[in-house]
């Protein structure tokens, strides 16, 4: 009996003590914890000081969509600066150099996605009750994204202006332009975060304003010389007077002068299609050649050559026709960007 009271007893407290840690528990859960500081702009400016960060806070119906929003207000900011500094350099390159600027470079300069915002980072999305939805703020520290971003930049400042030197000291001038052209393309990684670097650490991006200005005044040469460069087209095999004719319209579009008369260059295009018959079906692998030249000594200055996969008919008409078209599709995607 002592013994069956003594467990009854035991089991007793054992209830009481569960139901006050349960009291207690129910008490703790229903006190809200503390809204952090960064769910106020005031307290977000001060633990995210715009001297050293930029930042962003957005809500959202999920934790997700307010995390996204954040990303999405850094961006557009970077995008309003980034279009505001490119046209003011375009003004000034225009009146400096007395030409208009319009270049892929340029272009592809803008920040277009969240991909590019660099060491983007967030803090963990909370409930806003106030607002009856989810919070976040999203961040960059200014001096950790400018220090990855900076090899680009320091490699370009590195190779860009040699690769420039090089090129204007060729002796003809086609051959100038397509060795300015494609030191260009030096200059893809530098500009995917020129832009973003100077809105994150203006005065230290300062340091690469020389690479900027080396472009915009290679740009202007590069103009310069196109208006220097007159080219006579001429174009032999199948097709002969489509190729030149799609030849005379990518010259001149790229800003060359295009004619017979004074020519002080020649590009003579060759082509080649052999029709093979097989079963009921026509087929060519049709290929392109072309070379340019000087035309006072016929010095070489470029070339280009393409051979195209197979095009078919039901005819060998069917067949040449199909494969001049592709070969002139080839020529207005390549033919310049790949001398």
């Amino acid at each position: 009996m002592k013994k069956i009271l003594k467990t009854m007893t035991c089991v007793f407290l054992c209830m009481c003590a569960g139901a006050l840690c349960f009291g207690k528990s129910k008490k703790e859960s229903s006190k809200k914890a503390p809204a952090p500081l960064w769910l106020t702009d005031e307290g977000r400016r001060s633990i995210f000081p715009s001297s050293d960060f930029v930042s962003a806070l957005a809500h959202g119906s999920s934790a997700e969509e307010a995390k996204n929003k954040a990303a999405a207000e850094i961006s557009r900011a970077i995008k309003s600066s980034v279009a505001s500094e490119t046209k003011s350099r375009r003004l000034m390159a225009k009146d400096e150099h007395g030409v208009s600027i319009n270049s892929f470079l340029d272009e592809s300069a803008s920040v277009k996605s969240e991909n590019d915002l660099y060491m983007l980072e967030f803090t963990a999305p909370v409930y806003d009750g106030a607002m009856g939805m989810y919070a976040c703020c999203a961040y960059i520290n200014r001096s950790k994204a400018f220090e990855y971003v900076q090899p680009a930049l320091e490699n370009a400042r590195r190779i860009f202006p040699d690769a420039c030197q090089k090129a204007l000291s060729e002796d003809d001038d086609f051959r100038k332009i397509i060795a300015i052209k494609r030191s260009h393309g030096l200059l893809k990684e530098f500009y995917s975060v020129y832009d973003f670097a100077r809105f994150i650490k203006p005065q230290a991006a300062q340091e690469y304003q020389d690479v900027d200005a080396l472009y915009f005044k290679s740009l202007a040469k590069l103009a310069e010389l196109k208006g220097k460069v007159v080219v006579s087209v001429r174009a032999l095999g199948e097709g002969g007077d489509e190729i030149k004719e799609c030849l005379e319209k990518i010259l001149s579009g790229a800003g060359f002068g295009v004619s017979d008369a004074q020519a002080s260059h020649t590009a003579t295009a060759r082509t080649s299609m052999e029709i093979v018959k097989k079963e009921k079906v026509f087929a060519t692998y049709p290929a392109v050649t072309i070379e340019v030249a000087r035309k006072r000594d016929g010095k070489f200055s470029a070339s280009y050559s393409s051979k195209l996969e197979k095009c078919a008919g039901f005819d060998e008409s069917g067949a040449k026709q199909k494969a001049v078209f592709e070969l002139k599709k080839d020529l207005e995607l390549n033919f310049i960007n790949k001398l």
